[in-house]
């Protein structure tokens, strides 16, 4: 367990909170709870939630965040962008050596076949060389056509040599083996009231997944005032919808607690404890 995990357990047994009141104060599942203590931050279904879930849980246990951070700062999960950075240095020294590799094996072919007209050629010279020692005087005529022969027969060798070292190398196609985890990220940027602010960066794509588990109101709209949907839905019911053309998107919701909500695939976590949210999602 980390200095934090350490630090945050103390304080919850100070103020006599078990970790199951802890889930129903910060609606943050209790595993992740115990992760965060245990400092398993991989257990989290984003690194990029860490921090949020850290705020979220030093709030419940009336705890200053900005204090967490500052004072523990060496037991925080690393950021996405530097897990990023080792894997696509990775990848490009992958790439490098696919890349030799690939020009060794394109050589090869040359390499054997240039041998092999040499070894033709060799042979053809030590025939020549038996062929003038014979006593038999052969015909002149017959002589030029052999010879001619096998002037054309090496001719059209050497052009298909040529015809071969023209032919275009196949490109290489390089695989990217980064491990797959989420190259975009939404911080909460300010809280006013019922509004929380969120910046969602590095990413184009803006989809949104609710399942419900119990009766809320919805309403979504744009910065320009156009509204998506509104209504109550019920138990079961799911809202699929892409927003990536739009640079705001305001949802409120009346009961936070009967929604489950993805952002571009990734589990979204309510800051607040509140069942009356507005969440405005910007791009940047």
């Amino acid at each position: 367990m980390t200095e934090l995990g350490k630090f945050l357990v103390e304080k919850r047994q100070e103020k006599n909170i078990s970790l199951d009141e802890l889930q129903a104060i910060t609606k943050i599942q209790k595993r992740y709870l115990i992760a965060v203590e245990q400092g398993n931050y991989e257990l989290l279904p984003g690194k990029f939630y860490a921090r949020a879930f850290i705020k979220t849980y030093s709030e419940a246990i009336g705890v200053s965040p900005t204090y967490v951070f500052d004072t523990f700062t060496a037991d925080l999960p690393t950021t996405v962008e530097k897990n990023a950075h080792e894997g696509l240095s990775r990848a490009k020294k992958k790439s490098n050596n696919t890349l030799a590799d690939s020009k060794w094996f394109t050589l090869l072919p040359k390499f054997l076949l240039v041998c092999l007209i040499l070894g033709l050629a060799a042979s053809y010279w030590v025939y020549y060389q038996k062929f003038n020692s014979e006593p038999i005087q052969q015909n002149s005529d017959e002589e030029n056509n052999f010879v001619d022969y096998e002037n054309g027969k090496q001719d059209n060798e050497l052009d298909d040599v040529d015809q071969e070292d023209t032919v275009d190398e196949p490109e290489t196609k390089i695989e990217d083996d980064v491990e797959e985890e989420p190259n975009f990220t939404i911080t909460l940027t300010k809280n006013n009231g019922e509004d929380f602010h969120y910046d969602l960066e590095n990413s184009e794509k803006l989809s949104v997944k609710i399942t419900f588990k119990g009766d809320c109101y919805v309403k979504i709209r744009n910065g320009k005032e156009h509204v998506f949907l509104k209504g109550t839905y019920k138990k079961g019911d799911v809202i699929e919808e892409d927003f990536s053309a739009e640079e705001l998107v305001i949802m409120r919701f009346g009961a936070t607690q009967q929604v489950d909500m993805l952002i571009n695939d990734e589990p979204f976590v309510f800051d607040s404890g509140k069942t009356v949210q507005n969440i405005l999602i910007t791009k940047k």
